[in-house]
């Protein structure tokens, strides 16, 4: 819960507090976006924390394989308090935390209910976005330069098409072949787990009764992902996100919401000093030739030629 705060005081809150942009819902909760018209219309990146909420023991940690069809992704918020003082505190808990109806879980299962869920409310009409996100809560996001990135990189509508794409980690960062998850991990690389994404039709294939996920399943949950995706029988377009690009920070120790805070306050305009490099999609190596992603590309129903990206944390 003290992470979470720390998060929306941070990187999530980055608009509202520089008003010199003069765009204060371009990220929004999941919560905000469904309710206010008004900041659907200007948000670009909408978010939710995602909860494994299921008590019972015996609940499941995964509902994509051998699940009950007539279980509910998802759960209602806890009633009573959520560990703050705060009454603000507790209503903004409660109105931007996803309750997956699963145990909490890190490695189980929880990232591809994820995805289940997200699709469900993508079919559904709830939310239209170009690419879904799964982002560790120790990472702070860059925002000017996460949306020069979308912007410039990432194709929007109907243009994205089977797109998979974060910090690429080969065999060797693995483990090499010494470990036999990364001996049998399908293709040579996957995306790492501090943050990766995916566009909806390939997230949607990779929890769909297409695929066989029993002899994919082993290891970390970012390889486990990896290996469905690229067990896609189509070709999948990798866009490879390096240091250079300077998007984000994830220094090992931000688990805590006071280191947090102070790290934020430390680096969060550090990336205005940086050049980075110029930010274009790099294909991964070992991979079959793929088109380029163009800058200023435009269409699809996305705003002002933006990609709208969902994310999970």
């Amino acid at each position: 819960v003290m992470l979470q705060q720390s998060i929306r005081r941070t990187y999530l809150n980055y608009y509202k507090e520089h008003t010199e942009f003069n765009m204060p819902h371009r990220i929004c909760s999941l919560q905000e976006y469904i309710a206010n018209a008004m900041i659907r219309d200007e948000c670009e990146l909408i978010y939710t924390f995602v909860i494994g909420g299921a008590k019972d023991h015996k609940a499941p940690t995964q509902m994509v394989d051998s699940v009950d069809p007539n279980r509910p992704l998802t759960l209602e918020p806890p009633s009573g308090t959520t560990g703050s003082d705060s009454p603000q505190a507790n209503a903004e808990i409660i109105n931007d935390v996803t309750y997956l109806n699963i145990k909490e879980n890190d490695g189980a299962g929880k990232s591809a209910t994820f995805f289940k869920w997200a699709n469900s409310i993508i079919r559904d009409g709830t939310i239209s976005v170009d690419y879904i996100a799964k982002v560790e809560m120790d990472m702070m996001l860059f925002a000017p330069r996460w949306f020069e990135f979308t912007q410039s990189v990432l194709m929007p509508s109907p243009y994205n098409r089977l797109i998979y794409g974060g910090m690429l980690m080969d065999r060797l960062s693995c483990g090499g072949l010494q470990d036999w998850r990364c001996r049998q991990m399908v293709n040579k690389n996957y995306m790492s787990n501090e943050a990766y994404f995916l566009s909806p039709d390939l997230a949607e294939f990779i929890v769909s009764d297409e695929l066989d996920r029993s002899t994919l399943t082993f290891g970390a949950e970012d390889l486990a992902i990896g290996n469905y995706v690229n067990s896609c029988p189509h070709p999948i377009h990798q866009i490879v996100i390096s240091p250079r690009h300077v998007l984000w920070d994830n220094t090992r120790w931000l688990g805590e919401a006071e280191r947090y805070e102070k790290h934020w306050e430390a680096v969060k305009d550090t990336w205005k000093n940086k050049p980075g490099t110029r930010l274009s999609a790099s294909p991964a190596a070992n991979t079959p030739a793929r088109p380029s992603v163009n800058s200023g590309m435009d269409g699809g129903a996305t705003k002002q030629g933006t990609s709208r990206s969902y994310l999970d944390e």
